[in-house]
Order: structure tokens, then C-alpha cells, then sequence
């Protein structure tokens, strides 16, 4: 860094802190406030789109284990079902005697 832009550096910080020119610099730290909050608020905002997302995904894998679940015993059945159909002379199929 050369001295000249040593200078400007160093009158701009003693600028800052110049009593007379405060109100530029609560103007900024305004901003930077503002700035910071409307941050924190998407943040926010992020974090809590983020967790119903999390608990709805954690819903929906409850959700499918259940129906694969049911669906493995559908399928049971289905198979006991068919191999009771397959045989024509097998005693589940016979009709009641008052039939």
C-alpha cells in the first residue's frame, strides 16, 4: 500500500469516528441493522420451512412403511389364495352340505 492510499484510509477511519460526521455513520449502522435483521428474518424463515419439510418427509416414511408393510401381507394373501384355487378337490373349497 502506498502512502497516498494510506492517507485516504486512514482519513476516512478518523472520518468515521469524527463526532461532527456521526450521523453518516449511525446512517450506516443503520443500515447494516436493517440489513442484518431482514437476514435473520429469512434465516428464520428458511429454518422453519426447513423443519416442516423435515417432519413431513419424517410423516411420509412412517407412511410408506405402513403400506409396505400391509401391501407384503396383501400379497400373502394373495399367493395362500391362489395356491387354495389351484387344487380343485382341496377341502377349503368344498361347499357346506347344506349348499
Amino acid at each position: 500500500m502506498d502512502a497516498e492510499n494510506l492517507k485516504k484510509t486512514s482519513a476516512v477511519r478518523r472520518e468515521d469516528r469524527d463526532p461532527e460526521r456521526g450521523t453518516e455513520l449511525s446512517a450506516s449502522v443503520l443500515d447494516l441493522e436493517k440489513r442484518m435483521r431482514t437476514l435473520e428474518e429469512r434465516i428464520a424463515f428458511f429454518e422453519h420451512g426447513t423443519d416442516a419439510l423435515n417432519s413431513a418427509e419424517f410423516e411420509m416414511e412412517k407412511r410408506l412403511f405402513r403400506l409396505e408393510q400391509e401391501n407384503r401381507r396383501l400379497l400373502e394373501e394373495v399367493r395362500r389364495l391362489r395356491e387354495i384355487l389351484r387344487d380343485p378337490f382341496n377341502p377349503q373349497l368344498e361347499k357346506p352340505p347344506h349348499y
